[in-house]
């Protein structure tokens, strides 16, 4: 793989994870985070119970 593609292949993960972050696809960008390894377990951890629940359960 040349280093363009693997360059282009990973702007587009982060694009799912941080572009267009709002209020109602929250859940989708954390999750897309977690997918990522962008979170810590300590971070994800201080979301809410409901919260961990959903995105554990997207992934």
């Amino acid at each position: 793989m040349n280093i363009f593609k693997l360059i282009q292949d990973r702007d587009k993960e982060i694009a799912l994870a941080f572009d267009g972050l709002s209020r109602p696809n929250a859940l989708f960008k954390l999750t897309e985070m977690r997918r990522e390894n962008l979170l810590t377990d300590q971070e994800f951890a201080e979301f809410s119970d409901d919260t961990r629940r959903i995105v554990s359960r997207m992934l």
